[in-house]
């Protein structure tokens, strides 16, 4: 009897370890894909061909300078890309490559917007996923910029005390001038969190919110979505501050 029964707890056991195993290899793949996409959203074409021609049309008129300025910001932009689809990189260096987006941008669309960045002292530091916080900042350019007016875009990481722990997680919010998030976009982002594809677009949103919820722990992350009382838009998330290298938490 006790034998059996140790039989039916053995083969009990190896049946939660396959199940395990499925587990683990499909949360494994569901990461894999997941990079894929976020790396399909950013390597595109158009994108790039807008860097070429704009460049052509610099060099019709001599602007030697604007030339030198575009061919090293879309350089540092796409070996950002190509070099770091790992996991996490530090904050400071997705700064580094939203400016560069950000002076791409500038000279496209001729300066009509404006930007800033604050940080916190020594929160560049702090790990993140690459690629998420343009993402953001992207649906800012594409949906608020015009030529009626400047909008402003603004990105702010700053240290959450909580608990007397100085640096248990850190928040990133984004803002800018724009119209704000439409009514029942606004409602679908903050119920389900996800956006249903319309066409191809809205497709960014959601792939960095996948992303998060693939690479950090149940209840670690949380993102809000808002429209600031001047009418513009604003995502916050909160992350946990967790060093670059070592991935150990602060």
């Amino acid at each position: 009897t006790e034998l059996k029964q140790a039989n039916r707890q053995f083969k009990k056991m190896m049946r939660q370890i396959e199940k395990l195993k499925i587990g683990i290899y499909e949360t494994e793949l569901d990461k894999q894909q997941t990079l894929m996409n976020y790396l399909q959203l950013q390597i595109r074409h158009h994108f790039f061909l807008n860097c070429l021609n704009n460049i052509y049309s610099m060099a019709q008129t001599q602007l030697y300078n604007e030339i030198m300025q575009m061919s090293m910001a879309t350089s540092s932009y796409f070996r950002y890309i190509f070099h770091d689809s790992g996991n996490f990189v530090p904050l400071r260096r997705e700064l580094e490559h939203i400016e560069y987006y950000m002076r791409i941008q500038k000279m496209r669309l001729d300066g009509s917007f404006s930007y800033t960045l604050y940080t916190d002292e020594g929160i560049g530091e702090m790990r993140i996923l690459p690629i998420l916080l343009q993402t953001f900042i992207e649906n800012s350019i594409k949906h608020s910029v015009s030529s009626d007016t400047i909008v402003k875009i603004q990105l702010e990481a700053e240290w959450i005390y909580a608990n007397g722990d100085p640096r248990g997680n850190m928040q990133i919010r984004i803002t800018d001038t724009g119209h704000g998030f439409p009514a029942d976009v606004l409602k679908d982002l903050n119920t389900s969190g996800m956006l249903a594809p319309v066409e191809g677009r809205r497709i960014g949103i959601t792939n960095a919110l996948n992303r998060l919820k693939l690479f950090y722990r149940e209840g670690e992350t949380a993102v809000t979505f808002s429209n600031l009382p001047s009418g513009g838009a604003c995502v916050t998330l909160l992350l946990p501050a967790q060093q670059a290298e070592g991935g150990k938490s602060v």
